[in-house]
């Protein structure tokens, strides 16, 4: 048994040094994320060979009103979320206006759409530094609203936990079923790729980056003593807007005729859980591809696999038009705090006088 216990030994050795030098070299880190991604586009290319009267079918059955009805409820979803940024900042003592606050979660997320990753807490730390927060209290707000979020999305996704088993047991079920080895070995392709992805993402300098700010943020929030009622209140309202976005994903699945036999609860939590698996996986920018594969897998016992996957994408662009729009309506509104250009000084001798100072929505408690 020693001995080829100890052939293996070398090779494990080998693997782990390619993956560490992998991991090491930048050079090799950009080769291998494309590399990555085409075995993942080959493999769901190859997967999904053959089905293309099947997606065709499904397209054309999702009606345009369901997604429009859809849409316009998730423009409001986004405005009504932002106001839990304001109940976590509540509950760090700090008061701020509803308006103000659900204006500069509504820009900083819209800042999501500028090159680099940083502007989007960044700008939110800025904008509320410039309405007179503390700093560090923003700071700590962005972390505690991470965590209370996380735990929002795992209630909705435990209250679903029935439909959730169901899922489960029919994606079990179907797995002895899978004689094609063509699909098995897609299957593995993909499962290979995510895992190299992953293992890229864990040495980038960006996760990195990210962890080290994740981490003094903590520190900030340490130093920090928030609320715990309000920490739970502000809990339950992320909770009750996972429900919210759940049953606007029902919106989207009732498009087509076949979304009726998804019941409500199960749309629900499988939003959940796509939602904290794409949160989750690291190495895909906002879930993408990740919460898709989820909601197909969820759904896959009330709806055929290439319908599901036909509104996935479609929730996914309902989404996406939605931040669109906010974003449109944060830069014809103004960005809050005075960042936007201010008007020019009015010529002497003009009946108006001075304007008055806008008044910023914060006040120390």
């Amino acid at each position: 048994m020693s001995g080829p216990a100890g052939a293996r030994r070398p090779g494990l050795r080998g693997g782990f040094a390619a993956v560490k030098h992998l991991r090491s070299s930048p050079k090799l880190r950009r080769l291998a994320v494309p590399l990555a991604a085409t075995a993942i586009a080959v493999g769901m290319a190859r997967g999904l060979a053959g089905q293309g009267d099947s997606f065709f079918q499904a397209v054309t059955r999702v009606g345009i009103a369901g997604l429009g009805v859809a849409l316009a409820a998730s423009v409001v979803h986004r405005v009504v979320n932002a106001a839990g940024w304001v109940l976590v900042v509540r509950s760090l003592g700090q008061r701020m206006d509803a308006s103000v606050g659900v204006r500069v979660w509504l820009a900083s997320e819209a800042c999501r759409w500028l090159p680099g990753s940083v502007w989007s807490y960044g700008s939110r730390t800025f904008l509320a530094a410039r309405l007179g927060m503390n700093p560090g209290t923003a700071a700590a707000s962005l972390v505690l609203e991470l965590l209370v979020t996380v735990c929002g999305w795992v209630m909705v996704a435990a209250l679903g936990w029935p439909y959730l088993g169901v899922s489960l047991g029919a994606i079990a079920a179907r797995l002895p079923a899978w004689d094609d080895r063509r699909l098995v070995a897609c299957e593995v392709g993909l499962g290979v790729s995510l895992v190299l992805l992953a293992a890229i993402a864990a040495g980038s300098g960006r996760v990195r980056a990210r962890s080290a700010r994740l981490m003094s943020q903590l520190v900030e929030l340490r130093r920090r003593s928030a609320s715990l009622p309000r920490l739970a209140v502000a809990a339950g309202y992320f909770a009750a807007m996972g429900v919210f976005s759940g049953l606007i994903f029902l919106a989207v699945l009732r498009a087509t005729p076949d979304g009726a036999a998804v019941p409500a609860g199960a749309a629900i939590a499988a939003n959940a859980l796509a939602w904290l698996v794409g949160f989750f996986a690291i190495f895909a920018p906002g879930g993408l591809g990740v919460r898709e594969a989820c909601l197909v897998a969820m759904l896959s016992p009330w709806m055929p696999a290439e319908e599901a996957f036909v509104l996935s994408l479609a929730w996914r662009l309902v989404q996406v038009a939605a931040e669109m729009l906010c974003f449109v309506a944060v830069a014809a509104w103004g960005l809050p705090g005075s960042i936007a250009a201010a008007p020019p000084p009015r010529e002497p001798g003009t009946r108006r006088g001075p304007s008055r100072p806008a008044r910023s929505g914060l006040r120390a408690s």
